[in-house]
C-alpha cells in the first residue's frame, strides 16, 4: 500500500525493554548491526528459504559471517542463526536492520502507508544494556530513510533525533561497529574478526528480514 504523501511520517528510537503496545500499521525494526541480522540477511540473500533465530550456546563460538554467505544444499531450506541478543530484542511481526541492507530497508519502509516507524536498538548482552552501536546504525538507517522519502513530510521525536545527530558525527562504519561492547563480546566469544568486514559492508545485501512465529520458534523470512 503507497502512502497518501500528507501525513507525516512518526519515526522515532526506543529501548526494546520500553516500547509500548505497537499501533496499528506500526512498522519496528529491531537494529542489530554486527551479527545476528547481517547473517540472517546474508543467509535470505543466498537463497535459505528462512532462518530460525536461536538462543547462544555458550560454549560454541558464533559461526562466521562468510558461512552464512553460502547458498544452501542438498535440499535444505532452513538454517539457524544463534543470538541470544537478538532473540531478547524481537517479537512476532517486526523487521530487521543494519547498515548491510540500509538502503533496501529503508526504501521499502518509505513506500508503506505506515504512520510510525520505531527502531529498536538490540541489547548488548547479559547486562541487558542497549548498546551504542545499535544506537548510532538507528541513527544512520534513519538517515537513509528521510532520503528515501518521496513527498511525504516526517515527523522525529527527540530520541529520533539523538541518534541521527551521532550518525553524522560519525561516519566510519567499521569504527563505530569495532568500539563497542557487542564486538568485543563477540571477540571473546570466538567470533571471528572477518565478520567486521562484512558488517560493515553497506548496502551488500539485497534482501530485509522479517521475523514471525513458528510454533514456539521465532523464524525470518524475506520481507
Amino acid at each position: 500500500m503507497q502512502h497518501d504523501g500528507h501525513a507525516p511520517l512518526v519515526v522515532d528510537v526506543l529501548d526494546p525493554r520500553l516500547a509500548p503496545p505497537r499501533i496499528d500499521d506500526e512498522l519496528r525494526v529491531v537494529v542489530e548491526p554486527l551479527y545476528a541480522a547481517v547473517a540472517v540477511a546474508a543467509a535470505l540473500d543466498a537463497g535459505w528459504e528462512s532462518v530460525e533465530v536461536a538462543p547462544l550456546a555458550s560454549d560454541v563460538a558464533p559461526i562466521p559471517l562468510v558461512s552464512f554467505e553460502q547458498p544452501p544444499g542438498d535440499g535444505a531450506r532452513r538454517c539457524r542463526v544463534r543470538s541470544s541478543e537478538l532473540l531478547a530484542s524481537i517479537d512476532h511481526g517486526m523487521l530487521l536492520g543494519a547498515p548491510a541492507f540500509a538502503r533496501p530497508l529503508c526504501a521499502r519502509m518509505a513506500a508503506t502507508a505506515s504512520p510510525r516507524i520505531t527502531f529498536l536498538p538490540a541489547l548488548a548482552g547479559a547486562g541487558d544494556e542497549v548498546a551504542g552501536d545499535a544506537w548510532w546504525a538507528s541513527g544512520m538507517l534513519i538517515r537513509v530513510l528521510l532520503d528515501e522519502l518521496d513527498g511525504r513530510d516526517a515527523q522525529l521525536t527527540d530520541a529520533a533525533g539523538i541518534a541521527v545527530t551521532l550518525a553524522q558525527g560519525a561516519e566510519d562504519v567499521a569504527a563505530q561497529l569495532s568500539t563497542g561492547v557487542r564486538w568485543h563480546g563477540h571477540l571473546a566469544r570466538g567470533g571471528h574478526p572477518d565478520d567486521l568486514r562484512i558488517a560493515a559492508a553497506v548496502d551488500s545485501l539485497a534482501l530485509v528480514p522479517a521475523i514471525r512465529h513458528d510454533g514456539d520458534t521465532l523464524v525470518a523470512h524475506a520481507w
